[in-house]
């Protein structure tokens, strides 16, 4: 992959998909929980020990339900995300297999004149590789690269956009409680208008990732 021309993932391949199981917080309490799990790239001194304002919380015993998840499965192409959709459900097999429906139909809407579409997955064994799935692929004719499996930070979306979506989301919560549905309808919002210069910048990172990875 380190032989890959630097424009690859942003012209030639059609898709970049991932998965995110996202927590869906209902009230302030929630919100507030949530807040103090993020690391904030701050780089911990030794004087500063293991004072509460320095750790993360105990997942195990602060433990608290933050109204609900969502699982979504999200794609982009060049510089613009153009998936978004919800998985209803635990993902299996039959459920990634109708996902890369709506890929197909996706990345033809983007670039309707191309014979042949390619599409950068994971390797999620109960999904993307399942039987079920790759039926679905070879019918539809979708060329697929893979990322190698437990490689650090390949996917942009895993080491730029999540996190991206994530701050702007918690950013812009409004104050007081606020339904699961309206929490879900401000998430694809956020997600959909992330700007060009992020998702290319996020993209065109990808080619220095695997050189750094290779050496």
């Amino acid at each position: 992959m380190k032989n890959l021309p630097t424009a690859y993932f942003e012209k030639q391949v059609d898709l970049i998909i991932d998965n995110k199981k996202w927590p869906v917080p209902t009230t302030p309490l929630a919100k507030a929980h949530l807040k103090k799990g993020k690391v904030r790239g701050h780089l911990r001194k030794r004087s500063e020990g293991l004072q509460d304002e320095c750790t993360k919380p105990n997942t195990k015993r602060n433990r608290i339900n933050p109204g609900g998840y969502v699982n979504v499965t999200a794609g982009l192409c060049g510089g613009k995300i153009i998936l978004w959709e919800e998985i209803k459900g635990r993902g299996n097999g039959e459920k990634a297999a109708a996902m890369y429906k709506v890929i197909d139909k996706a990345v033809r809407q983007a670039r309707p004149h191309k014979a042949q579409y390619t599409v950068v997955e994971d390797n999620d064994p109960a999904g993307y590789n399942s039987g079920k799935a790759k039926k679905v692929k070879r019918e539809l004719k979708l060329k697929v690269k893979k990322l190698p499996p437990y490689s650090p930070d390949l996917n942009p979306w895993d080491f730029s956009l999540w996190k991206d979506i994530d701050d702007r989301v918690t950013k812009r919560a409004p104050k007081g409680k606020e339904s699961a549905k309206a929490f879900k309808k401000r998430l694809r919002l956020t997600a959909l208008r992330t700007s060009k210069a992020v998702v290319l910048k996020a993209v065109r990172s990808i080619k220095g990732k695997i050189a750094a990875v290779a050496a």
